[in-house]
């Protein structure tokens, strides 16, 4: 998963790159075997096991679709609490996370809760429900 990432040159120039959302972590799905492979490059320091995999495939589609419709993203990668949410229109339909604010703006934190680490947009005109 990849987020773009704009910025001006120091001559003026627009310009564009692709950084991960998730840096350092590589998710790879499959037996004993294909994790010896995978540990065997030599690039895999080590494995974490996925306890409940239906749940982290779940948060990695949310970000997904967030990439897929250009959302805005900032990298999170302390979770605050907050009150938790679901988006009820728009593009962003379907989308849960906790409510925080940051530099006085109310933002939406995305979270793949297994890792400890998310992303952020703000949330403007988002019609939310709260999850109990």
């Amino acid at each position: 998963m990849t987020r773009r990432r704009r910025y001006r040159s120091p001559g003026g120039r627009a310009r564009s790159s692709y950084l991960p959302l998730f840096p350092n972590y590589v998710f790879l799905s499959g037996d004993e075997e294909t994790l010896y492979e995978a540990v065997a490059t030599g690039c895999v320091s080590r494995c974490l096991a996925v306890k409940d995999p239906a749940a982290f495939v779940k948060d990695l589609r949310q970000f997904q679709q967030l990439l897929s419709v250009g959302a805005a993203l900032t990298p999170e990668a302390r979770l605050e609490p907050g009150m938790w949410v679901r988006v009820k229109t728009g593009p962003f339909k379907g989308i849960e996370g906790v409510v925080m604010e940051r530099r006085a703006n109310r933002r939406l934190l995305v979270m793949v809760n297994y890792i400890q680490r998310g992303a952020s947009m703000d949330l403007g005109d988002c019609e939310l429900e709260r999850l109990d």
